[in-house]
């Protein structure tokens, strides 16, 4: 985590309010303390993102120009809209709402604040360290270089604050950056301070993709014989959501290639593959034979990006397919948009889904079934094997399929063995929707076991409020009543939120409630159940965020005191 220093630098930057002097795209250089250039971009002038971003070197600075030049850019597909916002490298300075950062970033702010007399109090007060690196999911910086360099750059940004008092940033020479090259300020530290020259901003550079080296001939001689039919419509993307494969690793985007028939919009099973740098071949060898399985050969391929293209170029030239670049791919646009909605169900909503299909694949006493894709049979059994469906819907697939073989499962006449490392069903975890006005709510998942208090502090949490005052849940939905109304300890009041659970409660899907905080400002918080999930919920945290949360405190200024 970040040192004092950075805290104190960062507490002094905000005091500064660099953000109001400059724009995003007005860039200066500083030099860092290994002798490598940083060009510094100060977000803020807008009101949405206040942060100092620190991209170090041409590489660094060349993410730069991807984010600027985001807007300007057409995005057919959101995936790839959403991979581009992630391509930057850099370290950023980002202030806060206490409810955006992790528990113990929180502490580590409050700790240093209350150290140094100074008051959390408004809106992105809560300074946050993160380093972004394509492929990877935004992290905390870490202790070293990345320390040393962000403590120069908030040096500087200080430093150039108090140089544009009464000036402009052209009056000493920062220039605006754009698509080419441009001239900017460089400050260079000095013993009293900085040195200021100028200097040239990096020319942007051009765009390089991962190519396959090698393929599996054998396979390629075989699609190469297959019949060819239909068009696809196919997409190399980023998979939306991070994995990991150890608590200790960073957070990282495994790469996918999606690829949806034209006519059927049939999407063909290929997994996602991690460390695509390093994958790329594998990725290429999984595509052949993902078409394989399915004994089919695409007579031709539309793709609308670059990357795609490139990727898919050798093994079109080999196997004589024809590859299209077409900005339109209705079919893959679907696709997409049922894989975005997939992943942002729970793991509930998605069995559900997988049940109801494949009891609509019996229906006309199952005739259907023989003309499904070995590929889907299979995923049919590794669901079975993994011992994660209810034992009914196991006994249900494995009579219609009868699996046998390497996977263990036993044949139709025995019953489904249960995976007997898998944890037992943990306790009901509730997903609820607090939401503060129209077009403002946090979805929080929190277990059943948790004390109404502790929501409480998780609705705080959510919406970044401080817990200064008294707090009450009408569990009829009737403010001020009488009936079922929970008081916070010490009111005197019959029910208190520290003694009930949720579970105690009684909460069903469906269920609405109010959550009154501060009965002199009365902020009213209106809440309803969404779901109801087998699922443990350790510590209770934000699962959908929609609305900026309004200021707790409006009347004051939102900087600190100190």
């Amino acid at each position: 985590m970040a040192l004092d220093k950075l805290y104190e630098l960062a507490f002094q930057y905000k005091k500064a309010k660099l953000w109001k002097k400059l724009y995003d795209d007005e860039v200066f250089a500083v030099k860092l303390p290994d002798g490598k250039t940083g060009y510094i971009s100060i977000m803020g002038m807008a009101g949405d993102y206040n942060a100092i971003g620190l991209y170090v070197g041409r590489e660094g600075f060349n993410s730069y120009r991807v984010i600027a030049n985001i807007y300007m850019s057409g995005f057919e597909s959101q995936l790839l809209y959403q991979e581009c916002l992630l391509r930057q490298e850099c370290l950023q300075c980002t202030f806060q709402n206490k409810s955006e950062l992790s528990r113990e970033e929180a502490a580590e702010v409050k700790d240093y604040a209350s150290r140094n007399n100074i008051t959390l109090r408004g809106r992105n007060s809560y300074p946050q360290f993160v380093k972004y690196k394509p492929g990877y999911c935004p992290w905390v910086i870490q202790a070293g270089q990345d320390e040393e360099y962000m403590e120069e750059a908030l040096k500087a940004s200080i430093a150039l604050a108090g140089m544009l008092d009464g000036k402009s940033p052209q009056d000493i020479g920062i220039g605006r950056a754009d698509k080419g090259s441009g001239t900017t300020i460089l400050l260079e530290p000095v013993e009293n301070g900085y040195k200021i020259s100028s200097t040239e901003l990096p020319e942007a550079l051009p765009e390089e993709y991962k190519i396959p080296g090698s393929f599996n001939d054998i396979n390629v001689a075989k699609l190469k014989n297959t019949e060819k039919r239909g068009v696809w419509e196919c997409e190399l993307v980023q998979y939306p959501e991070p994995v990991r494969n150890s608590p200790e690793e960073i957070p990282h985007f495994p790469m996918m290639f999606l690829a949806a028939e034209a006519d059927t919009g049939f999407i063909l099973p290929i997994s996602p593959v991690e460390y695509f740098n390093e994958s790329c071949d594998k990725m290429m060898d999984m595509v052949v034979e993902a078409f394989l399985m399915q004994d089919i050969c695409p007579k031709t391929i539309h793709v609308r990006d670059e990357r795609s293209y490139y990727f898919l170029e050798e093994l079109c030239k080999k196997i004589k397919i024809k590859l299209v670049l077409q900005p339109e791919l209705p079919s893959l646009d679907d696709a997409e948009e049922d894989l975005l909605e997939y992943i942002g169900n729970s793991e509930e909503e998605n069995l559900y889904d997988i049940m109801s299909v494949f009891d609509t694949l019996l229906e006309d006493e199952g005739k259907n079934l023989h003309n499904l894709p070995d590929a889907v049979v299979k995923q049919f059994e590794i669901l079975v094997q993994s011992g994660i469906l209810p034992e009914e819907f196991s006994k249900k697939l494995n009579g219609a399929f009868d699996f046998t073989g390497d996977s263990g499962v036993k044949n139709k006449n025995n019953v489904i063995p249960i995976n007997p490392e898998l944890p037992a069903l943990p306790a009901k975890s509730y997903v609820i929707s607090v939401s503060c006005y129209k077009g403002c709510y946090r979805h929080i998942q929190i277990s059943a076991d948790c004390l109404l208090s502790e929501l409480h502090e998780a609705i705080l949490e959510a919406f970044g409020f401080d817990d200064d005052h008294a707090h009450a849940f009408f569990m009829d939905n009737v403010k001020w009543s009488r009936n079922e109304a929970y008081y916070m300890e010490g009111m005197d009041e019959e029910l208190c939120t520290s003694d009930y659970t949720l579970r105690d409660i009684g909460l069903e899907k469906g269920m609405q409630f109010k959550y009154l905080f501060d009965f002199g400002d009365c902020w009213l918080f209106q809440c309803k159940v969404l779901r109801v999930i087998e699922e443990e919920t350790t510590e209770p945290f934000v699962v959908k965020s929609k609305g900026e949360a309004p200021e707790q405190y409006p009347d004051y200024d939102d900087d600190y005191d100190d």
